[in-house]
């Protein structure tokens, strides 16, 4: 598991508290929770960022080609 993916799971934020920290409503955290294609970009790498996902990191996530 990456670095990034062990911030998030281990970030405990309800979705109440990430949407708070996020000034963003509740349902968009949820939305973006389950994955739904609805979410923006922007609020999915401004939540990572908020998570303590580093910049590089991200970056390397859209830099690197596909692993498979």
């Amino acid at each position: 598991m990456s670095r990034a993916a062990s911030n998030i799971e281990d970030s405990n934020y309800s979705v109440r508290n990430l949407a708070s920290l996020m000034k963003s409503s509740q349902s968009r955290i949820a939305k973006m929770e389950n994955g739904d294609p609805s979410v923006s970009l922007d609020l999915i790498i401004k939540t990572l960022l908020a998570l303590g996902v580093e910049r590089d990191e991200l970056a390397e996530c859209f830099l690197s080609p596909e692993k498979g």
